[in-house]
């Protein structure tokens, strides 16, 4: 690590040049390493290599793991319940991830190109992330396997949503200035 800093400090390259010469080296001393490593693989002895053959057979014959079965189970039993929840859910379930995913893009940018305006980064992924928490609380009221709020109306929940989010949002506008 220390060659290439005292390599580039001398010389007097523009930048291009500076991140081919750092590019080059490194690619060489992985190349060089790999050789190595291709070397050493073919110096086994044909014994060693039948046992590393019949390990692999062994391994091929017993299967997935049981790690991986239970992972798949599972997944298949979260899949099935899904299956059964209403049309209504899944739709406010798609813009949750919908609001999240915004409010993700919003800070992988923000980390990319920076946060000069940072008001408006803050209001745009706190509406993201205030959109997406109002969402959930709108599933919980609509849930019809919930039990508190059995006497509240969809419309009622649906209004209550509307509400809120004019609520947030005028707040988000006024703090962009």
């Amino acid at each position: 690590m220390l060659l290439p800093k005292i390599v580039i400090r001398n010389l007097a390259l523009n930048s291009t040049r500076k991140v081919l010469l750092v590019f080059f080296f490194f690619l060489s001393f992985f190349t060089h390493q790999w050789g190595f490593c291709l070397q050493a693989r073919h110096s086994y002895s044909r014994r060693e290599r039948e046992r590393e053959r019949r390990r692999r057979r062994r391994r091929r014959r017993m299967g997935k793991s049981s790690a991986t079965k239970d992972a798949q189970a599972l997944f298949q039993s979260l899949r099935s319940a899904y299956a059964a929840t209403p049309t209504n859910l899944k739709i406010i379930d798609l813009y949750v991830m919908f609001a999240v995913f915004t409010a993700v893009i919003q800070v992988v940018y923000m980390a990319i190109v920076g946060s000069f305006p940072f008001n408006s980064f803050l209001s745009g992924v706190l509406s993201g992330v205030g959109t997406a928490v109002l969402a959930v609380c709108l599933r919980i009221q609509v849930n019809k396997e919930n039990k508190e709020f059995k006497d509240l109306p969809p419309e009622r929940a649906f209004a209550d949503f509307v509400l809120c989010n004019l609520v947030l949002h005028l707040v988000i506008m006024n703090f962009l200035g």
